[in-house]
């Protein structure tokens, strides 16, 4: 069966800019065409899919091109004449190797090339220490310990042609393993590599899992008394190379300590900042980064998969704001590859008072999601209705290469804790369905809100939270009402920082989504298109950090949750992460008694029923999948006004989330827990500000009922027309009393 998949260089662009695309396909030819994306949906309990042609921009064919991904990462040290010259030599590092019977040889340290040239260090199939050259291997008859640190080395003696290897692992009980023969190393032109066994085509061969830490080479034989000093941390002044990982580890820099500087750098993003075989457990690694020097290699990192370019997109000077694709169709297969345009922000252009702030920092946390491949998801009880798989789930089973997303494990079992968009996204699609939900979720759920806003005719800009990272608070200035995607979990400090000021000066947001400004994230400093998440102890988790490792190498901020650094989303919009669950039907909400007659009674002008929601494409209902509520221990502030309510309305398939649970019990359903709720607020904030937050993921879904005549597009609509109208809101808590409950 014929395929396509694709990705753009960016996320985010701006009229006039060229847009290159990078699509594989097996087919002869690939039709390309630029489309604004209104809805991709093509429910036909919904407006169905709006997806348009932009006419301005001509289609066109092109031929249809293959391509490999060079998966797995190394480090890389190109060749020096210190490292060229190697006759005799010392080669050693600390070792934690985390799958080492894989049936595949494993290098550590190597300056092999395709000439026979060269040697490997490393270990065997059967995770055994082993020495490669000249087509000989002296291999130890003990494998070494997963996941325990060992100190290897290998010294080979030119002049006898002789090759002694040694692991030291000093975890009880004591392993010492061994082996000596005759060698014969060519000495190699080419570069010297750190978790491969060599690189062939640009692409790693016999890649290493697990930690490296501290490898040194030295330009003569030694005994046994320097590979004791070696072992215990020292650094020779006559290594020709002496690799310190914890230098530079917001970036992809290998740093030499020797006199040579032979630097080098890392291939496809392989896991920084991590405990090496010295942590004590409990310095940090500010104080004390000679602690956190190993870096963690898998054989399945993916960062780039270096496709070349196969078509170019130039973008009209005029083009509106808004999100679009290049849509890629082969024999009636097609790709949407998605990217946002947001405006040029020329002098003098006057620009709408409204924004809608696409979360595309949560869509590269859950990108190529494989969730769905634990089989614990097919048990009975989990889910309310049965699994069902997209296309795009389909595609990541075909080709694994594609990577896998910060809620999924490498293949040796450590969570991911980077993410890219420079590679196939194929659940970041207008047409995508949840397996979970069976409806659009992420994107393609955020588009019921580009579609509604289209459909009230409402001016209004495309942002996304790589630009709010990027450009910070002045880029909110411009807007007096910001609109939230309807999952916006992952928020980096830059951009909390900048929302906060701008609420703090009289911004309104509409949070119109649920489990939001959750996880702390970062992005990468000089690789953009690289987030970073360490999942910590605490939160809803498909895995936990390693213990000491839960500090981000990009940024080296702590890592895990927002609320663990003191700054919860109830601060921001005055709710926060409550519960999670997927139910059908999913329930509405019940307006508070009295919430007419309050303060805020203007929300539901025009809404005659107590109960709102009881319909949508999503589950059935506008509370659903992940919900949050009200709660001053976590820094509700004390004016937030509760609207409406779930409480009481959820089943035991919505469950309490796991940082609010400090001991297992059984009252943590939807039926006997009263956290299980979706609390609808507003708040006013300082400057005549305000925020609306509907708490629940499913809520766009329930937009269009009915063709956008029905409660929630009502109680939505009228937000949004008071928070566009210039008149402010109180803005100090007498006033906010004095205008009634």
């Amino acid at each position: 069966m014929t395929w396509i998949a694709g990705y753009a260089d960016d996320l985010t662009y701006v009229p006039g800019d060229r847009v290159n695309v990078r699509t594989s396909t097996d087919a002869d030819t690939v039709t390309v065409e630029l489309v604004r994306l209104f809805n991709g949906d093509t429910n036909p309990a919904g407006p169905g899919a709006d997806v348009r042609l932009v006419e301005t921009v001509p289609s066109h064919t092109v031929p249809g091109q293959l391509q490999r991904v060079l998966g797995g990462s190394f480090g890389i040290i190109p060749a020096a004449d210190s490292l060229a010259a190697l006759q005799s030599f010392t080669v050693a590092a600390w070792v934690w190797p985390t799958a080492p019977t894989q049936g595949r040889t494993q290098g550590v340290i190597s300056t092999a090339d395709d000439s026979g040239n060269g040697f490997t260090l490393g270990i065997d199939g059967s995770g055994q220490l082993t020495f490669e050259a000249g087509g000989a291997s002296i291999t130890c008859n003990q494998p070494l310990k997963e996941r325990q640190w060992t100190f290897i080395s290998a010294v080979y003696d030119a002049g006898s042609g002789t090759v002694s290897v040694e692991g030291t692992s000093p975890a009880w009980p004591a392993q010492h393993v061994t082996a000596s023969g005759s060698v014969s190393v060519t000495a190699s032109a080419g570069p010297l590599y750190f978790a491969t066994a060599r690189v062939a085509d640009s692409q790693g061969v016999g890649l290493f899992d697990g930690k490296i830490e501290a490898p040194i080479v030295l330009g003569r034989v030694s005994d046994a008394t320097a590979l004791t000093a070696l072992q215990a941390g020292g650094r020779p002044a006559g290594a020709v190379g002496a690799w310190a990982f914890e230098d530079d580890t917001t970036g992809i820099r290998l740093m030499d300590r020797s006199p040579h500087g032979n630097h080098g750098e890392v291939t496809q993003m392989p896991t920084r900042a991590m405990t090496g075989h010295n942590w004590d457990g409990a310095s940090d690694f500010h104080n004390a980064p000679d602690q956190f020097g190993a870096v963690h290699f898998h054989s399945d990192d993916i960062e780039d998969v270096g496709w070349s370019v196969t078509s170019t997109i130039e973008l009209p000077a005029d083009l509106p704001s808004g999100a679009y694709a290049a849509r890629c169709t082969v024999n009636g297969d097609v790709e949407y590859v998605v990217f946002f345009v947001a405006p040029s922000h020329r002098p003098g252009v006057v620009r709408p008072d409204t924004a809608i702030l696409f979360p595309t920092v949560s869509y590269m946390a859950y990108a190529n999601d494989r969730m769905l491949d634990n089989a614990k998801l097919e048990e009975p009880g989990w889910l309310n209705l049965e699994i069902q798989r997209d296309r795009g789930d389909e595609l990541l089973v075909a080709h694994r290469e594609f990577g896998a997303s910060i809620y999924d494990c490498h293949s040796d079992g450590s969570g991911i804790s980077y993410s890219s968009w420079k590679r196939p996204v194929v659940n970041m699609r207008p047409d995508h369905r949840n397996w979970q939900t069976h409806a659009p979720r992420a994107f393609s759920c955020d588009l019921y809100i580009e579609h509604w806003l289209t459909q009230q005719d409402v001016e209004h800009d495309t942002l996304t939270d790589h630009l709010l990272h990027r450009e910070g608070v002045d880029l909110l200035r411009r807007y007096r009402v910001i609109i939230t995607g309807t999952h916006p979990e992952y928020w980096t400090t830059p951009m909390r920082d900048a929302l906060e000021q701008w609420l703090d000066e009289g911004g309104r947001l509409m949070y119109l989504g649920g489990n939001g400004f959750y996880w702390v994230t970062s992005v990468h400093p000089t690789r953009p298109h690289v987030v970073e998440v360490r999942r910590g102890f605490g939160g809803t988790r498909t895995w936990e950090s390693y213990a000491g490792e839960t500090r981000h190498s990009t940024t080296l901020e702590p890592g895990g949750l927002w609320r663990y650094r003191g700054q919860d989303p109830n601060r921001i919009v005055g709710v926060g992460f409550s519960a999670q669950g997927f139910d059908v039907p999913s329930p509405g909400y019940e307006l508070v008694p009295g919430i007419r007659e309050s303060r805020a009674g203007w929300v539901f002008d025009g809404v005659e029923n107590e109960v709102i929601g009881e319909y949508g494409l999503i589950l059935d209902g506008a509370c659903g999948d992940e919900i949050d509520r009200v709660d001053a221990r976590w820094g509700t502030p004390p004016h937030t006004l509760v609207l409406a309510t779930s409480k009481g309305r959820h089943t035991d398939f919505m469950q309490v989330t796991v940082e609010d649970i400090p001991v297992t019990n059984p009252n943590v359903s939807g039926v006997r827990s009263d956290k299980v709720r979706s609390d609808i607020v507003f708040m006013e904030t300082g400057q005549g500000g305000a925020v609306f937050s509907v708490s629940s993921m499913n809520w766009a879904g329930s937009l269009s009922h009915k063709g956008y005549d029905n409660d929630v597009a009502r109680v939505t609509t009228n937000v949004l027309n008071r928070f566009r109208d210039p008149e402010p809101f109180p803005s100090n808590l007498s006033a906010i009393n004095g205008a009634g409950a």
